[in-house]
């Protein structure tokens, strides 16, 4: 399953843009792949082109560090004992209505493909799957990968000129 996007109309919203209506999906299951199976060639490689997308699509530059910087605060709970991971858990779960708060918040189709692209990364850190083996790691190895994931679309953004600020109009 995948979010599809099309320029200028947010999930759930009629209406039409001008022009051509470029349209951007999310790779489910690459990314489940991504952090459940430790594949890190689609890491790259998807993240490559997610940023890429996310720059194209303007988003700016202090929306996605400031989810990732809760995200990173986040990280630190993951490593300590067994209390602290499962309220590690809740809070990586809550980040799914925080970004649907900023989604709404800022009326962007950018977050909007942020958070497209961070969800099932989430579920897959809460639930690797059916096909999941021992091999592929417990829940801190899940989330050490999701935040490479996270790392790398901020890094791609930026490489490929993600705006310091946000640019209405695109």
């Amino acid at each position: 399953m995948s979010r599809d996007f099309r320029q200028g109309n947010r999930p759930g919203q009629g209406g039409s843009t001008q022009g051509p209506t470029p349209t951007f999906a999310v790779d489910r299951d690459g990314v489940r792949k991504v952090i459940a199976k430790d594949d890190p060639k689609a890491l790259v490689d998807l993240t490559d082109k997610y940023g890429k997308q996310l720059a194209d699509a303007r988003l700016a530059t202090s929306q996605i560090r400031s989810i990732f910087g809760s995200v990173r605060q986040m990280e630190s709970r993951w490593y300590d004992d067994e209390a602290q991971r499962k309220r590690g858990t809740r809070d990586l779960l809550m980040l799914k209505p925080k970004l649907a708060y900023q989604e709404a918040r800022h009326k962007s189709q950018a977050v909007g493909m942020l958070r497209a692209m961070l969800e099932p990364a989430i579920d897959a850190v809460i639930d690797p799957g059916t096909d999941h083996t021992a091999e592929d790691g417990n829940d801190q190895d899940r989330f050490g990968r999701f935040m490479e994931y996270f790392e790398a679309l901020l890094s791609y953004h930026k490489a490929y000129g993600g705006a310091d600020k946000a640019q209405a109009g695109r």
